[in-house]
């Protein structure tokens, strides 16, 4: 029978990972001209993805038993960022949003184009990568409203990106 958790036990833990050594980063923005970098420093908040193991329910001869069944993932990342004065963050977003779906022309891109396999690097304190996961085609699904209430905080808003699965990358 395992003991008890103790104080002494989570002392010996070593350098937990912290929530603020993250960075979510992409190859490219496809449909606009500015470079990941200029997304990526922005982000400020989101979650690593959850996945589930659906169950179904077998019966035989008056039993029922709870069975694993098909590997599934949320499909759906929020991410916060902030804006600049320029408003670059904003129009980057808009502008990957167009070249989805063209709101002028009625006009869109095929999947391929659009989407990108997207990391969520986590860090250790000296700046290495301890975790890396891939967000396969991802794309942003919509972006969010934000907030002018005269305090002195940021500028932040919300994006809504779909992805189809992840997957952990050797680092």
């Amino acid at each position: 029978m395992p003991k008890r958790v103790s104080l002494q036990d989570m002392q010996t833990v070593t350098d937990p990972q912290t929530q603020f050594d993250w960075a979510l980063w992409l190859p490219s923005l496809p449909g606009t001209a500015y470079t990941t970098r200029d997304f990526t420093f922005r982000c400020t908040g989101t979650v690593i993805p959850a996945v589930t193991i659906e169950d179904f329910l077998v019966e035989a001869q008056g039993l029922q038993f709870q069975r694993p069944g098909r590997r599934i993932w949320d499909k759906k990342l929020d991410v916060t960022m902030f804006e600049t004065r320029d408003g670059i963050g904003r129009k980057l977003m808009e502008e990957w949003l167009d070249y989805i779906r063209n709101i002028k022309t009625n006009t869109g891109n095929f999947f391929a184009d659009f989407s990108v396999t997207a990391e969520l690097n986590l860090y250790d304190a000296p700046g290495n990568i301890t975790q890396r996961i891939a967000l396969e085609g991802f794309y942003p699904l919509s972006l969010g409203t934000a907030t002018l209430d005269n305090t002195s905080t940021l500028m932040t808003y919300t994006a809504n990106f779909s992805y189809d699965r992840t997957r952990s990358l050797a680092v």
